[in-house]
């Protein structure tokens, strides 16, 4: 039997615009900690209510997002985010109090909630159900791509402090990344689908998003504090932490995809949450340049299976007409998961050190993991 297309037009084109929209994420997410200690002269425990704020600003919209999405246009809905994302992103050019900057990174989490799950939603309408698994990896890789090239470009950009500079190219990027948007023909995303959702979230998927929070909880330490860590440790190359990071999700997750489809979620999960847990124990111990970025590689390594595995289980669990609500009930829970990270993990550094924080972060994930292999897997394979 001959493979369903997976390259067609719509999905690279969705392909390029997400990864352009996620290199506008990155290339601020290092920088801004950097930013507010060095220029605005902020307390380093407040770099995780810059995190926070977004994420939690995301975490409101995702709900309503995902019902707007399932009412139909879901392209028209994508476009719209993307632009107001653009307009948020000229924003930083004026800023010059922390007070400030916390009410434009609201508005930008809200632009941010909605460009994901509608990208997200459009994904899974565009990709054969065969090959979901394989898509949807292949999709995360856009993320994964730009998780080198975003940090790598704003934390070389911020060690010269030219801020100004780096808000520029994210400007110019986003406006590719609307162009992109304006050529993707998506049928689905122009249906005015029947069954409306009256729930703002799907509680099939409620398991699978509660494994989600744990996940990226630890993911929020990194986030925030790895550019101040590295700084702090006089890492000469902490810049390239990302970059290995990266590389060690795209070593696994093009294979990832496909045995998501053949073999299932499972061991593929659990192996990775194991890697994962070790990378953050690791991380808690470095003091030099070669082990900070070995730290890097081992934890790309071990999150390569979990989140597309997660987003595949979900869109698994709901008919076609109910993907969006799935979609943003997912990342409702990886907004949640770095919202509370960021703010309670900045505590945590506060009161003890950042890398004791890490170490803390390798606890979070072996009862993330404890807790997929336990409950979450068994509770999918009754309701698949």
């Amino acid at each position: 039997m001959e493979k369903e297309k997976l390259w067609t037009p719509d999905y690279i084109l969705i392909l390029c615009s997400y990864f352009l929209v996620a290199n506008c994420f990155y290339y601020l997410l290092p920088a801004l900690p950097l930013y507010i200690v060095d220029i605005l002269g902020a307390e380093k425990e407040s770099a995780g209510f810059i995190v926070g704020i977004f994420s939690f600003s995301a975490l409101l919209i995702r709900p309503f997002a995902g019902y707007w999405l399932d009412r139909g246009q879901r392209q028209r809905i994508y476009i719209f985010s993307l632009l107001f994302f653009l307009l948020c992103q000229c924003l930083y050019f004026i800023m010059p109090s922390f007070n400030m900057l916390l009410g434009i990174r609201l508005l930008h989490g809200f632009s941010w909630g909605i460009v994901t799950t509608a990208g997200g939603t459009l994904i899974a309408d565009i990709v054969p159900v065969t090959r979901r698994g394989e898509g949807i990896s292949i999709y995360s890789m856009t993320f994964t791509v730009s998780m080198a090239i975003g940090p790598l470009i704003g934390t070389f950009i911020a060690k010269d402090q030219a801020y100004g500079l780096l808000f520029g190219i994210a400007i110019i990027t986003a406006i590719l990344a609307l162009i992109f948007s304006f050529f993707v023909r998506n049928e689905a995303s122009s249906l005015g689908l029947q069954q409306v959702n009256k729930s703002f979230f799907s509680k099939p998927v409620l398991p699978i998003a509660s494994v989600m929070f744990f996940i990226v909880m630890p993911f929020a330490g990194i986030m925030t504090f790895v550019s101040i860590y590295g700084k702090n440790l006089a890492i000469e190359h902490d810049h390239l932490f990302f970059l290995w990071y990266a590389f060690g999700l795209s070593v696994t997750r093009p294979i990832i995809g496909k045995l998501i489809d053949r073999k299932g979620p499972l061991l593929l999960v659990l192996i990775s949450g194991v890697i994962s847990v070790i990378g953050f124990w690791y991380f808690s111990q470095v003091t030099t340049n070669l082990e900070f970025q070995v730290a890097a590689l081992i934890l790309g390594l071990g999150n390569g299976a979990i989140m597309p595995a997660c987003y595949t289980m979900a869109i698994n669990l709901v008919p076609r007409e109910k993907q969006g609500l799935a979609t943003s009930t997912l990342y409702t829970s990886i907004d949640v998961g770095i919202s509370v990270g960021a703010i309670f993990l900045s505590k945590l550094v506060g009161w003890y050190s950042i890398s004791f924080m890490f170490l803390f972060c390798a606890g979070i994930l072996v009862l993330a993991t404890i807790w997929f292999g336990l409950y979450v897997y068994p509770y999918y394979k009754r309701n698949i």
